[in-house]
């Protein structure tokens, strides 16, 4: 009886380096439905932040920041909306190395990218406002980060 036990755990645990070993040397896109269901979940939601953060960085939004009191409030308003457009950015590459497919390793690199390049143009807007193509950067990094977040959620 004891026999059966030990050879019964020394068969799983052979099956279960070889598939832990052949995931990581072969860099196979096979994974568990748990492990795939778990990535589809985080960059859902990911997705969902990433398009709230596009929504706050418009150019109308950072161009009508005032000296006054209300644009100071819309002013920190703002470096938050940028602050988690970094943080997204951090999120994504983290999927892209938990990402189970080739697709979702591309997709998350891309919107990794893009909300990286986002955030930038935005500070740069907001710190130095009226700067020559401060404008059409933002606007070109807001295109990057809508098509990012349309392959995100197709992937997904």
């Amino acid at each position: 009886m004891e026999w059966i036990v030990v050879g019964g755990v020394i068969v799983g645990a052979i099956m279960f380096a070889r598939r832990s070993r052949s995931r990581t040397v072969s860099g196979s896109d096979t994974a568990t439905p748990l492990e795939t269901e778990t990535w589809r979940e985080r960059s859902r939601g990911t997705y969902v932040t990433g398009q709230g953060i596009l929504g706050e960085l418009t150019v109308e939004a950072i161009a009508s920041c005032e000296p006054d009191n209300a644009g100071e409030v819309r002013r920190a308003w703002l470096e938050d909306a940028i602050k988690r457009a970094r943080k997204a950015s951090q999120t994504a590459s983290a999927l892209s190395a938990e990402a189970t497919t080739s697709n979702g390793r591309h997709a998350s690199d891309m919107m990794a990218s893009a909300m990286v390049e986002l955030a930038e143009a935005a500070a740069a807007m907001l710190e130095e406002p009226g700067v020559v193509g401060a404008e059409q950067r933002l606007t070109n990094a807001r295109a990057s980060t809508r098509a990012s977040l349309t392959v995100i959620r197709a992937v997904t």
